[in-house]
């Protein structure tokens, strides 16, 4: 039996990786439950609302307007609905003072943004098969990223 459909929440400010993110769901037609928020401050509002369901896969950018994804991250950990969500980090970063901030916060991964380039839909193709594998919640098995083949 498989688990509930993965929520997605992207939070990522600049226009042009938004498009990037979505034209690459399209390409592997992935349906899950997307929401945007265009920074940190807004995903905060976001999941205070307690709308979006677990499990929840988070793709962060750091560098944002209003609230950094590291202080999204710290508020993020603080919430102990949320608290155990899966977060990768996508950024333009690749300082390792940047992966090191970030690691104290329990991520899945680190992405830097211009080693993906045209690999982007590869980069996500390999975060599908990580949920083919990892249970999110104890007794469900989060595998349901992908539409189902008609």
């Amino acid at each position: 039996m498989r688990g509930a459909p993965i929520n997605i929440l992207l939070v990522e400010d600049d226009i042009v990786d938004k498009e990037m993110f979505l034209r690459t769901l399209k390409k592997n037609t992935i349906t899950n439950p997307l929401i945007i928020a265009s920074n940190g401050e807004e995903a905060v509002e976001i999941l205070s609302t307690r709308l979006l369901d677990k499990p929840l896969l988070i793709i962060l950018d750091l560098n944002m307007p209003r609230m950094t994804g590291l202080e999204f991250l710290h508020e993020l950990r603080l919430d102990n609905h949320y608290a155990d969500s899966v977060v990768f980090v996508m950024t333009t970063s690749a300082a390792s003072s940047d992966k090191k901030a970030v690691s104290a916060y329990d991520i899945a991964g680190f992405l830097v943004k211009s080693e993906m380039g045209e690999q982007f839909s590869n980069v996500f193709s390999s975060l599908l098969c990580y949920f083919d594998i990892i249970d999110l919640e104890e007794g469900q098995k989060a595998i349901v990223l992908k539409a189902p083949k008609t």
